[in-house]
């Protein structure tokens, strides 16, 4: 169980857990209605997705991998994209002491770069092994234990 565990990591970037959440999050707004065509399951069409984001490998990578055309994955990556953008304000969330135009003018003035509001970097946190089941959850690319951490940054002007 621990090495599917790793495979789901590794190829989408979720724990299970993970992907079940998204599946029950976005299965709304990506099942199909009909039968018809031969329409892929939502957790296949999310599963897809997520590889896609994980990897920004080419979409014909996908279909050989999934055994479907190229059409087909670019169709399910945008049937995950769309919902998304639904959730993006409630995963998202920037400053609220700080207007979006006083960050733009900020990053303007400190590198000329037009409507910027934010610059995202992620780190490896290295972490000492967690005992349990989900131990294999915090090994990172490298093969050690870390904990992947996100940052959004503003300019230092604002």
């Amino acid at each position: 169980f621990a090495s599917f565990r790793c495979f789901v990591f590794e190829n989408y970037r979720f724990s299970w857990q993970g992907i079940i959440y998204l599946i029950n999050l976005l299965e709304p707004y990506i099942a199909h209605t009909t039968r018809r065509n031969r329409a892929l399951p939502v957790t296949q069409t999310i599963c897809i997705g997520l590889r896609f984001f994980a990897s920004g490998a080419l979409l014909y990578s996908f279909g050989d991998v999934e055994n479907i055309s190229k059409a087909t994955a670019r169709h399910a990556v945008r049937r995950v994209y769309l919902p998304l953008k639904i959730f993006l304000n409630v995963f998202i969330t920037f400053s609220r002491h700080t207007s979006r135009n006083a960050i733009k003018e900020g990053f303007y003035a400190v590198a000329e770069f037009p409507s910027i509001i934010g610059a995202v970097d992620f780190s490896q946190i290295p972490i000492k092994a967690p005992s349990g089941p989900n131990e294999a959850d915090f090994v990172n690319r490298k093969s050690f234990h870390s904990i992947n951490v996100q940052v959004l940054m503003t300019s230092s002007l604002t």
